[in-house]
């Protein structure tokens, strides 16, 4: 029936370009240098732009490739009955993506990642 499986998380990523911090780098006993992200504590944070990009991870992304090269796709996931729950069946469904081994859960809310970007660097 399928040609392709996916199976893993799916999640919404929001990507927030933030426009005013600071990177601090340190270094720890084995001589690797960490990076910390910065900024003045109780300030707002001011950000250039936001984009939320709804039904992603390796699962969902795999699928929605595979989809996209012309097999048929299925996902196996879990989601939330919130409203990005919602928005995830809907994209996976708009990229061809069969969601019959997607399961629902009551009461429960789905992934939802901040994606904070400072120049070329991120973190979640």
């Amino acid at each position: 029936m399928y040609e392709f499986i996916a199976i893993g998380d799916t999640v919404t990523d929001a990507f927030i370009d933030l426009k005013d911090a600071r990177i601090d780098t340190d270094f720890d006993p084995g001589d690797r240098a960490m990076k910390e992200i910065c900024f003045r504590f109780g300030d707002k944070i001011e950000y250039e732009n936001l984009v939320v990009v709804p039904a992603v991870g390796n699962g969902p992304n795999a699928a929605v490739s595979a989809a996209r090269l012309g097999l048929r796709s299925a996902l196996v996931t879990n989601i939330g009955d919130d409203e990005h729950g919602k928005e995830n069946l809907r994209t996976l469904e708009t990229s061809g993506v069969h969601t019959d081994f997607i399961l629902t859960h009551k009461g429960m809310q789905s992934n939802y990642h901040f994606v904070l970007r400072f120049g070329a660097e991120r973190t979640i």
